[in-house]
């Protein structure tokens, strides 16, 4: 399984340079809890970073930091993580893991965004696996129970 095609293709971006105020905007525009930080994202979107709802209340709202008064990269987590979108979902999870992130952008080989992958996306993909594990041997018993009857 791997991770590009379960990733989420509809990414909220913005440049590096614009204000947190905006990306708080964009996140209640589009009901998300992040926005990917572009470097160019008129043409292959390289990301350079991600803000969540959670950067903004702990770097701006709890500092007193004025939000117009800095940009998004200002206070994006270093380093940027991200995964491909080849790496298994099982890889990526632990890559994650390791970095103590919950969402992670996705890359293809050149490095342009090609979605994000967020610890809520994995978990349902593995429950859906868990069914279809649970599915199958119900299935199986109740066939061996026709059969032996």
């Amino acid at each position: 399984m791997q991770v590009g095609e379960y990733c989420n293709k509809e990414v909220i971006i913005m440049g590096k340079y614009e204000a947190p105020l905006e990306a708080a905007c964009l996140m209640r525009k589009h009901n998300v809890g992040d926005v990917i930080i572009v470097e160019d994202y008129d043409n292959d979107k390289t990301p350079v970073g991600i803000i969540t709802d959670r950067d903004i209340v702990l770097e701006i709202v709890a500092l007193e930091v004025d939000p117009m008064a800095i940009s998004v990269i200002d206070i994006t987590r270093r380093p940027f993580v991200t995964v491909n979108e080849t790496d298994d979902i099982c890889e990526c999870t632990v890559h994650m893991k390791y970095h103590g992130v919950r969402r992670a952008p996705v890359v293809n080989d050149r490095g342009f965004l090609v979605g994000i992958i967020t610890i809520d996306d994995i978990v349902e993909i593995l429950s859906d696996q868990l069914n279809d594990v649970v599915s199958l041997v119900s299935y199986q018993q109740d066939h061996e129970q026709r059969l032996m009857a």
